[in-house]
């Protein structure tokens, strides 16, 4: 596989993976509206890939990208994914997620690339005590996760109608440099770049299941390179134990800020119990 087309390749997933995929000596078109993506996430790189600022849902623009381009294979990460924010839009974020996936099919249908990647997520699931395998029941709890499983349904006709080798990857907690939205850890390095000593966690209790962005970048493009049946399903973390926002910002805090304390601030109850993946290797 030579030649990537990236929707959302300027934000905090894409950007990374787009870099790695630069570094391969691949070509690479990054397809971004830059509402969530940043154009100094691929600063860097910039001169190395084609970018085209426009929405997931003009299909003139995204037929004319996909048609010049001809893509060995399609990662559509383009997305609204911050759960508060889709809570509070859910029109926009099923306009995002649902709609535009759609668009994106609908042209490549016509073009068939050789590959596609749909960017899931582990909110399809319910809560749960146990890892979840793929065949794990469905049963999302929130806007977010209801128009992955739309876009994973998508994405079984799309392999079936068109015969294209095609993969819904289900993304657990990713983490790292880059992040756009107000998650957990990015809350905790804004605070701790301000100064304080106090550092406010809110709700503690959830367990997640968290990767780094690089380590889900290089999935990524492994998945992309192995044999892909005509429909798979791929849970992507990392098989270890779970952890607590609390623990895990112990752990970091321990060898870098001696100083610093915990101050548990309660927040709501926890929308799920255990967030933790059982992949298949």
């Amino acid at each position: 596989m030579k030649k990537y087309f990236v929707s959302g390749g300027a934000g905090f997933i894409g950007s990374c993976l787009v870099e790695k995929l630069v570094k391969l000596g691949k070509e690479v078109v990054v397809y971004d509206n830059f509402s969530f993506g940043r154009m100094e996430n691929i600063e860097d790189f910039k001169d190395k890939i084609k970018v085209v600022n426009a929405d997931i849902n003009d299909f003139a623009l995204l037929d004319g990208a996909i048609s010049e381009f001809a893509p060995d294979v399609v990662v559509h990460l383009a997305a609204i994914h911050f759960i508060p924010y889709c809570n509070e839009n859910p029109r926009e974020a099923v306009q995002v997620n649902v709609d535009g996936t759609h668009t994106l099919m609908n042209v490549c249908s016509k073009y068939r690339p050789k590959a596609f990647l749909f960017a899931s997520t582990a909110a399809v699931y319910p809560p749960s005590h146990i890892p979840y395998r793929e065949d794990h029941e469905i049963g999302p709890f929130d806007i977010y996760g209801a128009t992955k499983i739309c876009g994973e349904t998508l994405m079984e006709l799309y392999a079936l109608q068109t015969e294209v080798p095609s993969v819904s990857c289900r993304f657990f907690n990713v983490y790292g440099p880059k992040e756009t939205n107000d998650h957990v850890i990015p809350r905790i390095i804004k605070q701790i770049k301000k100064g304080v000593t106090t550092i406010q966690l809110g709700n503690t209790s959830p367990k997640r299941d968290y990767i780094y962005v690089e380590d889900m970048s290089e999935a990524l493009i492994k998945i992309s390179l192995t044999g892909i049946n005509k429909y798979e399903v791929f849970n992507i973390g990392t098989l270890l134990p779970p952890i607590t926002p609390k623990n895990l910002f112990i752990q970091f805090m321990m060898d870098q800020f001696r100083q610093t304390r915990v101050n548990v601030i309660r927040g709501t109850p926890a929308c799920f119990i255990l967030y933790f993946a059982n992949v298949r290797t």
